[in-house]
C-alpha cells in the first residue's frame, strides 16, 4: 500500500469484486491490524503479481482505478455500477474516460440494436502520433480489458525510442474455478413436511463474468417419509428416497468478515420411479469456507 506521502505499508488486502475495490482498501498490517482506506487516505495499493489500483479524481470525486497497463499511454478500469468504465491518460494528456454505449431503441416502431464509436476519436486524439494505430482501433467494436491493453501495448512499441518495456498490471483470471463441499440442512415442503437433507455440492466459479457469482451443482440426498390412516383405523407408513440435482446459481455477499450467500435455481429429483423439477432456494452464513477469490492476499510495491 502507498500513502499520500509516498511511504510503502506491506501487509495484507481483503480482495473483493471489482466495485467495491475502486471505493475502498481493507488492509491488515503485520501487527495484525485491519483499517479501511478510501481513495482520499491513500494513493495506490497493489497485489503482488496481479492487481494494481490507483487514486484518481474522476467526475469531482475519488475512486481507486485498476491500473491495466502503464507505457506510452496508461489504460485505467473502474467498474461503475453494473457498468464498466474505462479511462486514459499519458505523460502531457488528462484522465479522460473512453466512451462507450450500447442498448436498444425504439425508431420508427421498431427495436433497433445501437452502439457507439465515440471510442474510435478519443483512442486516435491520444495516439495521433502512431497514425497506423488507427487501424486496429477501427476494428475495436467495444472497448474491454484485453483489447485495450493489446492496443495501448502495440502503441508504445511503435513510438517507444529509449527500448523500454510497458508494465501489464492485469490479473490473468482463469476462466473457471472449481471447489467440491458437503452440505446439510433441514428442507420444508409446501404441504408442511420437512426432512434433513444432505449431500456433495461442485461449486463452479466464473471469475471473468462475475467475482461474485457461482454455478452451483452436485447431488443431494432427503427423505420422503408419510403415515396414512384409512376409514378402518389401517395404518400405512411409508418413506422414499429423494435424490435432487440443483442447477443455481449462488451470490456470496462481499462486504464483510462474514459472508452470507444465497442460491437460486432449479432442482432436477427423482423419487419412487418419478422424476420431475422444482424450482430451489438455498442460504446461509458459512461457518468455515475456503474462498476461491483468495480473501486476504499478500502485496508488494
Amino acid at each position: 500500500m502507498i500513502t499520500n506521502s509516498n511511504d510503502t505499508l506491506y501487509g495484507e488486502i481483503d480482495y473483493r469484486g471489482d466495485k467495491l475495490m475502486g471505493q475502498v482498501c481493507k488492509f491488515r498490517s503485520n501487527a495484525g491490524n485491519i483499517v479501511s482506506y478510501t481513495p482520499y487516505d491513500i494513493a495506490a495499493y497493489r497485489f503482488i503479481d496481479s492487481k494494481y489500483f490507483v487514486s484518481k479524481e474522476v467526475s469531482g470525486k475519488k475512486v481507486f482505478l485498476e491500473f491495466l497497463i502503464k507505457g506510452q499511454v496508461n489504460i485505467y478500469y473502474l467498474r461503475d455500477g453494473g457498468d464498466d468504465a474505462y479511462f486514459i491518460d499519458k505523460e502531457d494528456m488528462p484522465l479522460t474516460e473512453i466512451p462507450y454505449e450500447e442498448g436498444i431503441r425504439e425508431t420508427d416502431g421498431k427495436q433497433l440494436f445501437y452502439n457507439t464509436k465515440k471510442h474510435f476519436g478519443i483512442l486516435n486524439y491520444y495516439m495521433q502520433d502512431a497514425p497506423e494505430m488507427g487501424k486496429q482501433i477501427s476494428k475495436m467494436k467495444k472497448p474491454k480489458h484485453d483489447n485495450l491493453v493489446k492496443l495501448a501495448e502495440n502503441y508504445h512499441y511503435a513510438v517507444c525510442t529509449d527500448g523500454s518495456s510497458c508494465i501489464v498490471f492485469e490479473k490473468k483470471l482463469p476462466l473457471i474455478k472449481a471447489a467440491m463441499d458437503g452440505t446439510g440442512g433441514m428442507e420444508y415442503r409446501h404441504t408442511g413436511e420437512s426432512s434433513f437433507i444432505g449431500g456433495v455440492l461442485l461449486n463452479l466459479w466464473l471469475p471473468r463474468a462475475n467475482e461474485k457469482l457461482y454455478f452451483r451443482t452436485g447431488v443431494l440426498y432427503s427423505r420422503y417419509e408419510k403415515t396414512i390412516e384409512d376409514d378402518y383405523v389401517n395404518l400405512e407408513h411409508f418413506k422414499k428416497p429423494i435424490y435432487k440435482i440443483p442447477l443455481m446459481f449462488e451470490y456470496i455477499y462481499p462486504k464483510s468478515v462474514i459472508r452470507p450467500k444465497a442460491a437460486y435455481g432449479w432442482s432436477v429429483y427423482t423419487t419412487g420411479g418419478f422424476a420431475g423439477f422444482t424450482v430451489t432456494c438455498m442460504g446461509g452464513v458459512p461457518y468455515t469456507v475456503v474462498c476461491l477469490d483468495e480473501p486476504f492476499v499478500r502485496i508488494q510495491y
